[in-house]
């Protein structure tokens, strides 16, 4: 078989490339090595064309020290602050893919990113309104 890229829809998820078979094969690997024993092509695309995208971002802006390695600012907001994030994010979504049918890649991968953060600052305990404080206090 040819190892031939992947389109989606002509979003370029790895910075200029489309998913070849390796990189389908990679994900494939490392689903699997993190238990999950069925890993459904689906599930691969998911990897590959959502996440991957999403901790790209977060890896280029701590790289550009755009972003705290630590994820300091989005623990001192909280979770309830990630939340505000995604309904922004959804707002923008909205606007430009439902409503004029424009790409809207930015903010779906910001989405993905700030509901990654609300998931993970429920489950290790971070104050809804972090360190920051409830608005208005």
């Amino acid at each position: 078989m040819e190892n031939t890229a992947v389109p989606f829809d002509g979003y370029s998820l790895f910075a200029g490339h489309s998913a070849t078979r390796d990189d389908r094969e990679s994900a494939r690997n490392f689903l699997r090595a993190v238990g999950l024993e069925n890993v459904p092509d689906d599930a691969v695309g998911q990897l590959l064309h959502a996440f991957v995208p999403a901790l790209r971002v977060m890896c280029e802006r701590e790289a550009e020290q755009k972003y705290s390695p630590e994820g300091a600012v989005w623990r001192k907001a909280g979770w309830r602050a990630q939340l505000q994030q995604v309904f922004r994010q959804i707002d923008r979504i909205n606007w430009l893919a439902w409503m004029h049918d424009r790409p809207a890649e930015n903010e779906t991968i910001d989405a993905i990113n700030a509901l990654g953060f609300f998931h993970r600052g429920r489950a290790d305990g971070i104050p809804r309104w972090g360190t920051w404080g409830e608005p208005g206090d």
